[in-house]
């Protein structure tokens, strides 16, 4: 009877936080998004995500991201999440 609350995928991209080199590709985003999408589960995308790269993960029907280096390691964290949710729209 037990069952997640939401799906966390990735990497979607290169990242250094967990050491990976490349990302799933986007097959992998698609299929899996789409099936997210069936069981009704929020997924959050992670791995490597900037405001540069999400928009394409929200065209391969991302709709949710998680994110830490990207904000942690900039200068102004607070400009780097709003860039990220800007990118996200």
């Amino acid at each position: 009877a037990a069952r997640a609350d939401y799906v966390g995928f990735g990497p979607c991209h290169p990242t250094q936080t967990k050491g990976y080199e490349d990302g799933l590709g986007d097959d992998a985003i698609i299929a899996a998004a789409e099936l997210c999408d069936e069981l009704q589960l929020p997924m959050f995308a992670i791995g490597g995500v900037t405001p540069m790269n999400a928009p394409r993960l929200a065209a391969l029907g991302v709709r949710r991201v998680a994110v830490s280096s990207y904000i942690l390691q900039h200068n102004d964290p607070g400009a780097a999440a709003r860039d990220l949710r800007r990118a996200c729209r």
